[in-house]
C-alpha cells in the first residue's frame, strides 16, 4: 500500500469526523445565540457565552489526536512498503538460489554418471584385449574430462547468489 493510497483511504473517515465536529460546534453556538436573541438588550461581554478553559484544552487534545493519527498512518504505510520491498528481494534471492542450485546439481549428476562409466569401462577392460581395453578406458576418461569441463563451465555460469543479508542489506 502506497502512502497516497493510505491517505486516500483515511480521507473519508477524517472528513466525516471534521464535519461532525463542525456541526456539533455550530449547534452549541446556535443554542447560545438563541438565548441572546430572546433578550431585548444588546449583549454585554458578561452575557456572551465564553467557552470554559477545559473546552479549549479539549480542542487542543482533539487536534493533537488528529495529527498523531495522520503521523501513525504515514509510519504504518512506510513500514508496509519497506516490508513489501524486503519480501520481493528475498523472493528474488530464493528464485535465483534455486535456479543456480538446480543447474549446478544437474552438472554434478552428469559428472558422476561419467565417473560411473569410467569405472565400468575399467572393469570391462580387465576382460577384454589389453590394447582394446586401454582404448576404451581412455575414451571413457576423455568423456569424463569433457563432462567435468562442462560441469565447471555450468557452475561458473550459475554461481551461488549472495546471501540475502548482503543482497537485501539496503532494505534493513
Amino acid at each position: 500500500m502506497t502512502l497516497t493510497t493510505a491517505l486516500l483511504t483515511m480521507l473519508p473517515s477524517n472528513a466525516a469526523t471534521l464535519a461532525l465536529g463542525y456541526f456539533w460546534g455550530r449547534k452549541v453556538r446556535a443554542v447560545v445565540q438563541m438565548g441572546e436573541t430572546v433578550s431585548s438588550e444588546a449583549p454585554t461581554s458578561a452575557q456572551r457565552y465564553i467557552a470554559p478553559k477545559w473546552m479549549h484544552l479539549l480542542s487542543v487534545v482533539v487536534a493533537g489526536v488528529g495529527v498523531l493519527t495522520v503521523l501513525l498512518g504515514v509510519l504504518i504505510v512506510r513500514s508496509e512498503s519497506r516490508q513489501e520491498r524486503l519480501i520481493a528481494c528475498v523472493t528474488d534471492y530464493s528464485n535465483d538460489a534455486a535456479a543456480a542450485a538446480r543447474a549446478r546439481g544437474m552438472a554434478t549428476v552428469a559428472v558422476f554418471d561419467e565417473i560411473d562409466a569410467v569405472f565400468a569401462q575399467v572393469n570391462k577392460a580387465f576382460d577384454a584385449d589389453p590394447a582394446e581395453g586401454r582404448k576404451q578406458v581412455r575414451q571413457a576418461i576423455e568423456h569424463y574430462n569433457e563432462a567435468r569441463a562442462h560441469a565447471k563451465q555450468t557452475q561458473r555460469a550459475n554461481p551461488v547468489p549472495d546471501a540475502p543479508e548482503n543482497a537485501c542489506a539496503e532494505l534493513n
